[in-house]
């Protein structure tokens, strides 16, 4: 709850954004890959859901 109130107040981000993170995040420890796989994965997420908001 504490780190979801740190990106809504202190990060900046929107509701809608702190969902895709956290769906990113439960996406890469789903499937076993390297960890620049999931890097990669959770930066393109985060673009993404940056240009749907409109950052």
């Amino acid at each position: 709850m504490r780190r979801i109130h740190h990106l809504l107040a202190d990060e900046g981000y929107t509701i809608r954004g702190v969902q895709k993170l956290l769906a990113s995040e439960k996406a890469a420890t789903r499937s076993p890959r390297s960890s620049a796989e999931a890097f990669t994965a959770i930066r393109d997420a985060l673009v993404k859901a940056l240009e749907e908001d409109g950052g």
